[in-house]
């Protein structure tokens, strides 16, 4: 197999973390066959933040979104404890070079739910996401959140994710309470 230029390399990384910012630079290495640290000096290079910094930057998008008024409806549930939805995943308006759902858009329909079922927006100073499978364009999705701490502050929103019965994707959400994230 021919080694990528770095040039290569990069527009690669370019491409594939706008597809799915929610990529680690392990995973990147892997992706690509570098070392981690190669992948950490092409993000510097590019100008391309952390994972964190990606995550963040995310987040910031959602809530965003929230404020402009696009939230999942959800279909069964008990607000401020539990909620459920449908979602079937679209192509959209716009083509797509892949036919599977990003990382990205399960994680903004989680955290929608998310702010669905708390009632209000909050700043999620911590989300855990784990994948479990790829999704395809198409395929329908049952989303299950509830809360599973709370304390003064804060709550822990645990949101699975399943496909004709198998979870997808798991996220637990840690909600700070009245703190709203500056888009």
């Amino acid at each position: 197999m021919q080694r990528m230029t770095r040039a290569e390399r990069q527009r690669r990384l370019e491409e594939w973390l706008r597809e799915d910012p929610l990529q680690t630079d392990e995973e990147l290495a892997q992706r690509l066959g570098v070392s981690v640290p190669t992948i950490r000096l092409d993000r510097l290079r590019l100008g391309i933040p952390d994972w964190r910094g990606r995550t963040q930057g995310l987040a910031r998008r959602v809530v965003q979104q929230r404020q402009d008024g696009l939230e999942p409806a959800f279909t069964d549930g008990e607000p401020g404890r539990w909620l459920s939805t449908r979602w079937v995943t679209e192509a959209g308006e716009e083509p797509r070079q892949s036919p599977w759902v990003t990382n990205a858009e399960l994680f903004r329909q989680a955290d929608a739910l998310v702010c669905a079922l708390i009632g209000e927006v909050g700043f999620a100073g911590l989300a855990h996401a784990k994948f479990r499978r790829p999704v395809r364009v198409g395929e329908a999705l049952e989303l299950y959140a509830e809360v599973i701490r709370r304390d003064l502050r804060r709550q822990v929103v645990l949101v699975v994710g399943r496909s004709a019965g198998e979870t997808v994707f798991r996220a637990k959400f840690v909600v700070e309470e009245g703190r709203i994230a500056q888009a």
